[in-house]
């Protein structure tokens, strides 16, 4: 995989058009080569009048770059998904789906069928390892363990639910209950990654293209206690 640039406009150039972005989805999905999502077979070709969709050699079927992917039957084109994903991964305080609308407000009036109130594109992080963060409407967040001050016991937390604070505040200037899980996650995705910020960007991508189309219901349902 290559080395992907440190700013938007170099980004922009790497994947200037659907192509490009198609080339660079099937090195992350299929560095090996195609392998089939159905049979396994380890062959197909790619089909002249369906971009960017291959047929398996051996059962036959047709399977989009897209196929089994959050991105799939999305109705952008996939530059404004990896614009998008960069802004998301890159931006060193975050950004609001407001702000996104704004920056990609030119490539969502070009997108047919589209504008940038109806297609805005919206984006969930999975939990990922070393800082995790959890919420329960029946457990508290945060226990009491002395008077002592926070910063001195546990540094570490105390900076990731400062910086969660800070940037609730300054990002989306409050949360909603509700869809506290979906901050958690962000937030905890941006600290983990915080000193690779565009590496941040495959790291996205690769839970992307991982993981099935997300409904409302499940965006806010709760995490299951351990």
């Amino acid at each position: 995989m290559k080395q992907l640039p440190d700013s938007l406009l170099a980004f922009q150039h790497m994947v200037p058009d659907d192509d490009a972005c198609a080339a660079w989805l099937i090195e992350m999905r299929w560095p090996d080569g195609f392998v089939c999502p159905r049979c396994g077979h380890e062959k197909g070709w790619a089909l002249r009048r369906k971009a960017h969709t291959f047929a398996c050699t051996g059962c036959r079927r047709q399977t989009s770059v897209t196929a089994g992917t959050i991105l799939h039957v999305s109705k952008l084109p996939l530059t404004v998904w990896f614009w998008a994903a960069d802004l998301m991964a890159t931006h060193s305080n975050g950004i609001s789906a407001l702000q996104l609308q704004k920056q990609l407000a030119s490539a969502l009036i070009a997108a047919p069928g589209c504008s940038p109130t109806s297609c805005a594109p919206a984006w969930s992080s999975p939990s990922v390892t070393r800082c995790r963060a959890w919420w329960t409407s029946t457990r508290p967040a945060v226990h009491v363990v002395g008077k002592t001050a926070a910063y001195l016991v546990l540094p570490w937390i105390h900076q990731v639910f400062s910086n969660l604070k800070g940037w609730a505040r300054g990002v989306y200037h409050g949360l909603h209950r509700k869809h506290l899980q979906a901050y958690l996650d962000e937030v905890v995705f941006r600290f983990n990654r915080r000193k690779t910020r565009h590496d941040a960007f495959r790291s996205l991508f690769r839970l992307a293209t991982n993981a099935q189309p997300l409904t409302y219901s499940i965006l806010i349902e709760p995490e299951p206690s351990a």
